[in-house]
């Protein structure tokens, strides 16, 4: 509603990233609203992440990771990838599909949900 000029004040740091990217929408402004988003909202609500079991914990830290390491790459590719820096906005851009090589993970996490098998870790 504030984009589109409705009187009143973003009421989170991350709504104003929002409106940042309404008005210049390019993909480090989207990962920099996204990102501020989820953050906040997984911060906010700690205690419910707490509540979960180990393995659900574990997923979304994964997921977390995982998009924060894709903004990163996009905005600064040279600490990312090093010798590939070249190819880390192409890579990030969430308008294209290279992204979603990265953050698909369908093969890191389980078929179901609730995840009813604990997490087991091995060293060797």
């Amino acid at each position: 509603m504030l984009s589109a000029g409705a009187a009143g004040t973003p009421g989170a740091r991350s709504v104003e990233f929002w409106l940042d990217f309404i008005r210049t929408p390019e993909p480090g402004r989207w990962y920099r609203a996204h990102n501020a988003s989820v953050v906040a909202g997984y911060l906010r609500h700690e205690e419910l992440a707490d509540a979960e079991l180990q393995v659900e914990r574990f997923m979304m830290n994964v997921a977390l990771l995982r998009v924060l390491f894709t903004h990163a790459m996009l905005a600064r590719p040279r600490l990312t990838l090093g010798p590939l820096a070249l190819f880390g906005p192409l890579m990030a851009d969430p308008r294209h599909r290279a992204v979603q090589m990265y953050l698909d993970l369908g093969r890191s996490f389980p078929p179901g949900y609730p995840v009813t098998a604990p997490a087991c870790w091995t060293t060797g």
